[in-house]
């Protein structure tokens, strides 16, 4: 038996099949440039954001920077003139005494700024390898550091 075509009356042609498919195709097309569009749009502006927000961070720096060195050029210039009254000479003298001391203050917090780094990042290290070397005794029951184990005669093996 023969089944017979159903009637194509009762859908749409494939002319009118295609066009409907083509319609679609140039919608799906729009909302994808669309969603490019705003997705740029959401980049551009973020940029924008970020470079104000630099811009402000950088204005801000500089107000402080310039309020930093201007305090400390009242503390240099007070320090100075009380050592020069202080050893009662000219202020050249003051202001080679200040500025040692500054120089001399500045060196010693800078060595121990960078001591103390060191020290943490040493202090890190070494916990990360002791990390590594606890997960290989874990993995494999011994480390190549670790001291041979003892003979059973009691004598430790070479």
């Amino acid at each position: 038996m023969r089944r017979r075509r159903r009637s194509t009356s009762s859908g749409p042609s494939f002319v009118e099949a295609a066009a409907s498919g083509w319609r679609h195709a140039l919608a799906l097309v729009d909302y994808g440039r669309t969603l490019i569009q705003t997705r740029a749009d959401r980049a551009a502006l973020e940029m924008r954001r970020k470079a104000t927000k630099i811009g402000v961070l950088a204005i801000v720096a500089v107000g402080a920077v310039t309020l930093v060195i201007a305090g400390s050029l009242r503390i240099v210039a007070g320090l100075s003139e009380g050592l020069a009254r202080l050893f009662r000479q000219g202020s050249w003298l003051g202001d080679l005494a200040a500025g040692i001391v500054l120089l001399g203050g500045l060196a010693a917090a800078v060595a121990f700024a960078i001591s103390r780094q060191e020290r943490k990042e040493l202090e890190k290290h070494l916990e990360k390898y002791e990390h590594h070397h606890s997960e290989h005794r874990r993995r494999h029951g011994h480390f190549v550091g670790d001291a041979p184990p003892a003979d059973p005669r009691g004598t430790p093996r070479a």
